[in-house]
């Protein structure tokens, strides 16, 4: 599924920069001192607030997978990353009640095929910020263009 391709380029995006983030250094003050980036910081979002950047560039990589069918948003609320896919009014407007519950299902095996990569992803976070397994999560949510959800799991290392 293509929406699948661009979702798990995201995440490798959202992981590249949980990773570096913590091992990232930057000159302190005028004392010469180094300090971690992130350090001290107990959930992704805290780390987005301290470096707003990288939230941005992963928005940014989110609005260049978009097309003239879905609109993809990342959120990221304490350890849980949220990747929410919209379809647009032009695709979703033409299906009927039944290609929408068919469409739904597809969505929902979709994203349930997609566990061990996202899990996976999960566990490499937990492990980059000393987090206790299980802690950081996944979430893959599909709405319509109501906002209605149409397919959603949530992964976390197994």
């Amino acid at each position: 599924m293509h929406s699948m391709l661009k979702i798990g380029k995201l995440g490798i995006c959202v992981m590249l920069m949980a990773l570096i983030v913590p091992m990232s250094v930057y000159a302190g003050s005028d004392e010469g001192m180094v300090e971690v980036i992130g350090a001290g910081s107990s959930t992704l979002e805290e780390i987005v607030k301290e470096e707003p950047d990288i939230l941005e560039e992963i928005q940014a990589t989110a609005a260049e997978l978009e097309d003239e069918q879905l609109a993809m948003t990342v959120e990221i609320k304490g350890n849980q990353v949220l990747y929410i896919t919209t379809l647009k009014d032009a695709l979703y407007t033409t299906m009927s009640e039944s290609s929408v519950k068919a469409l739904a299902q597809n969505l929902k095996e979709g994203i349930s095929g997609a566990a061990s990569e996202f899990s996976a992803l999960a566990e490499a976070i937990d492990d980059a910020m000393d987090l206790e397994k299980g802690t950081v999560a996944f979430v893959i949510r599909y709405c319509d263009s109501n906002g209605r959800i149409l397919a959603e799991e949530e992964f976390r290392a197994e």
